[in-house]
């Protein structure tokens, strides 16, 4: 039931609405008002929440051994406790409210992410749920590039610091570049906020005339590190993240069509299985044979030609197997055969294209077998004829007239 589509929707109808009606809620009703001024927000909030349990429930009952080892279900587990815990403890006794629990109530518009694991079921949410995928993918590698340009804030705010917060001399009297005193030493009088500052200036939000004019203005041998630091950050590690999203997003598309084409081509082998199951039952001689009359009736039945729709092959092409694995022109091939080649065509045009060759190609093959046999029953009839024309001279002629058959030279 959980793989079915009516299900899913359903879930992600619930989903959808209690995210909604969380939205509602929090602008509709009184800041710290008591659950019994927002009763029917709450009635509403324990309904989607006994369908997320009983959801959550169905799920564990269809696969208890493999539930736990899923990182989605257990972020569904710790969603919908938080949600028990939210209606049933918080809001009765109006904790939820207060201090740091109301932080722990918000917890409750996580739920949201639940929509993200029930987008992959559905082919028209292929590409979002490949970008999630790429970002998740992504967050190993994010990570190092994260510690990279942490390591390069703080070496460059060092410097910064030294340069233009600490430096009183050159920054400390008179206005600046528009005529009014720059607060340096907000931006650069530590390193920590020189790091905040350099963030700021590799995001490129504001970064030319709220920060570097003002220093290019008293030491304009400091553009060419903002350039170069520009050019490291900006237009460097900001595009190497870039490259290693949309890598992973590629390989997650690959991974994805991959898994497709199994679920595909195990399909199409149920397929061929059932397909023999069925021409079996045409081999009304039971002789693990099927002639091709036998094919062209079971081709009429609509359950046959399901079954080579299911496999991607149509009944004409069927035919041309027949007569190509009928290499003797008997009009009877071997059932299994014809199943074995055809369960070799669910690979594909390619993959079909192959597999004709390989059959043409062993076809070929028992068809010389079959003439070198025929040669070989050949070189033993003439062989006997000889011995018989031997046995003829040796011992009818020569008792009749004396002769041997061998020439002997005349007198002179």
């Amino acid at each position: 039931m959980i793989d079915r589509l009516p299900f899913n929707l359903f879930v992600a109808f619930c989903v959808v609405m209690n995210t909604i009606t969380l939205g509602l809620e929090q602008d509709m009703t009184p800041k710290g008002a008591p659950i019994a001024d927002k009763m029917l927000w709450y009635m509403i909030g324990m309904i989607f929440v006994f369908c997320f349990v009983i959801e959550l429930l169905c799920r564990f009952s269809s696969d208890t051994k493999g539930f736990w080892w899923d990182a989605a279900n257990i972020l569904d587990v710790f969603i919908v406790s938080g949600a028990l815990i939210d209606y049933f403890l918080l809001m009765p006794g109006d904790l939820a409210n207060a201090g740091i629990l109301r932080l722990f109530t918000m917890l409750r518009t996580l739920r949201i992410v639940r929509l993200v694991k029930l987008v992959r079921m559905f082919s028209a949410f292929r590409e979002l749920w490949l970008l999630v995928g790429g970002l998740v993918n992504s967050l190993k590698a994010l990570g190092w590039v994260g510690i990279v340009v942490v390591i390069v804030l703080y070496v460059c705010s060092i410097l910064t610091t030294t340069e233009i917060g600490q430096n009183d001399d050159v920054y400390g009297s008179g206005p600046s570049y528009d005529g009014e005193v720059w607060p340096y030493k907000e931006y650069f009088g530590t390193v920590w906020k020189s790091m905040f500052t350099l963030f700021q200036v590799l995001t490129l939000d504001g970064w030319c005339d709220d920060i570097v004019r003002h220093v290019v203005h008293r030491q304009p041998v400091m553009a060419v590190f903002f350039v170069v630091f520009l050019l490291i950050t900006a237009f460097g590690l900001m595009n190497v993240i870039i490259g290693i999203i949309v890598e992973n997003t590629l390989a997650a598309a690959q991974v994805a069509d991959s898994r497709v084409e199994q679920q595909e081509a195990y399909a199409r082998k149920k397929a061929v299985e059932k397909l023999e199951q069925i021409l079996a039952k045409s081999d009304v001689n039971r002789t693990g044979e099927i002639s091709r009359e036998e094919l062209a009736a079971a081709g009429q039945s609509p359950v046959v030609q399901e079954q080579f729709k299911a496999i991607g092959l149509r009944f004409e092409e069927a035919q041309e197997i027949f007569g190509l694995l009928d290499y003797e022109g008997r009009g009877i091939i071997e059932l299994k055969r014809f199943a074995a080649s055809c369960r070799e065509l669910v690979g594909g045009a390619r993959r079909r294209d192959i597999v004709q060759v390989e059959i043409t190609v062993g076809t070929l093959a028992q068809r010389l077998d079959s003439l070198d046999r025929k040669f070989s029953s050949m070189e033993s009839e003439v062989r006997g004829l000889h011995d018989l024309a031997d046995d003829f001279v040796q011992n009818t002629v020569r008792l009749l007239t004396g002769f041997d058959g061998s020439r002997r030279q005349a007198p002179e």
